[in-house]
């Protein structure tokens, strides 16, 4: 309570006035510091709802992330542990990564990268960083993902983290690599077109010129009928093989073009057509066979068919194989299926030949280097009659073991 002025006379009213004085001037000096605070603080405020502002933002971003396909994870502070990983990233960094752990444990292993180094230099440099299809293996697959590495800034514009954002493309560059290797299958294929169409024309002029010559030949010494005949028969040769050139050639396009028609069947035992295949086999090689037949094996299938099979297996036995060792051939009965192996021993085919041999115009490095001529369709042609058949036709070859083909043909 104030004291009245009137009620103090003397030394009392002079110190009351000099209180009166102090209070208002403590009051004043009090007003010009809260004023002065609330300026101070005022930045505060803002940095403070700023703050709450961006972490609001976050949120909603991270419950969005939640839901995307694509691979998210944030990874905070100098030691990079995650503060968040979204399901797709989880899969893909697996059970080692989790919230607080540190990045570099679970990591997957990137090709031609040190990602703890990166994470650390986009961290203090504050700039983002993206890499195209990087590999990355996990567990044991190789995959490719687009990734981009962005750091999070405060409302200071202070690195708080590091958002890791990855889309995988391994099917996409799977897809591009499949093309490329097509093109260069397909840039082969015209090659090997070219070469064919030049080996047609010579291969195929060979007979008829030696047809025409016969020809001529006759029309000259026709009062000549030993040889007229010797001639004749030497046209009739060459029309011959220049005939079963365009059939192995037809033949070869419609199995290449999946058009090969279902045999005609009839009652057969592959004994009688292997001996008589070899029976001709001989004529030109001679007795350099050995046939292990202990029974006859009956079925139904074409004759004239599984005889141009045996007789380009058995041919390119003794062509291809040591000339100083016999071709065995094998027949037996397996369950409801025949078995036929032609096996010759000498230079072992090569494991990649093994794998493409059975493809058009295609001839093994052995068949190449032997200086036989051949378009590379003989294994395509008995191939694909096998498989009419519903059958099989395989190689196997060894130094040890030597070559083998085998035909596995349903009886019926």
């Amino acid at each position: 309570m104030d004291i009245p002025s009137a009620d103090l006379t003397g030394a009392h009213a002079q110190e009351m006035a000099a209180l009166r004085a102090e209070n208002a001037a403590l009051r004043a000096s009090l007003c010009a510091t809260r004023e002065q605070l609330a300026i101070a603080l005022a930045p505060l405020d803002v940095d403070a709802r700023a703050q709450r502002e961006a972490d609001a933002h976050l949120r909603s971003m991270e419950s969005l992330f939640m839901q995307t396909p694509a691979l998210i994870n944030i990874v905070r502070g100098p030691e990079h542990r995650y503060s968040f990983i979204n399901p797709p990233a989880q899969v893909v960094l697996g059970p080692a990564a989790k919230i607080g752990g540190r990045a570099s444990d679970g990591l997957p292993k990137f090709e031609g990268s040190q990602t703890e180094a990166l994470l650390e230099s986009i961290r203090v440099s504050g700039q983002p960083m993206s890499i195209k299809e990087h590999t990355a293996t996990i567990g044991s697959e190789v995959r490719s993902f687009d990734i981009t590495w962005a750091p999070l800034l405060d409302h200071a514009g202070t690195v708080q983290g590091i958002i890791t954002f990855a889309i995988e493309v391994t099917e996409q560059v799977a897809a591009r690599e499949a093309l490329k290797a097509m093109v260069v299958q397909l840039r082969d294929e015209r090659v090997l077109r070219e070469r064919f169409v030049a080996m047609l024309t010579h291969d195929l002029r060979t007979p008829l010129f030696a047809a025409r010559m016969g020809g001529q030949l006759i029309a000259r010494i026709a009062d000549a009928p030993a040889d007229v005949l010797r001639f004749a028969q030497r046209i009739v040769n060459s029309i011959q093989r220049a005939d079963q050139m365009i059939t192995d050639l037809l033949d070869a396009e419609r199995i290449i073009g999946g058009d090969h028609p279902a045999p005609a069947r009839e009652a057969c035992v592959m004994n009688d057509l292997i001996a008589e295949t070899l029976d001709e086999l001989r004529i030109i090689y001679g007795d350099r066979f050995a046939v292990v037949a202990p029974t006859p094996v009956e079925g139904r299938w074409n004759r004239q068919d599984l005889r141009r099979v045996l007789d380009n297996l058995c041919g390119n036995a003794i062509k291809y194989g040591d000339p100083t060792r016999p071709v065995t051939i094998t027949v037996g009965v397996i369950g409801e299926a025949a078995h036929v192996d032609v096996h010759n021993e000498g230079n072992p085919i090569s494991a990649d030949d093994l794998t493409t041999m059975f493809h058009p115009y295609q001839r093994s490095a052995t068949a190449t280097a032997s200086g036989h001529k051949g378009w590379g369709l003989g294994l395509t042609l008995a191939s694909g009659i096998v498989a009419a058949h519903g059958g099989t036709l395989r190689a196997e070859s060894s130094i040890e073991r030597g070559t083998t083909f085998q035909i596995v043909l349903p009886l019926g």
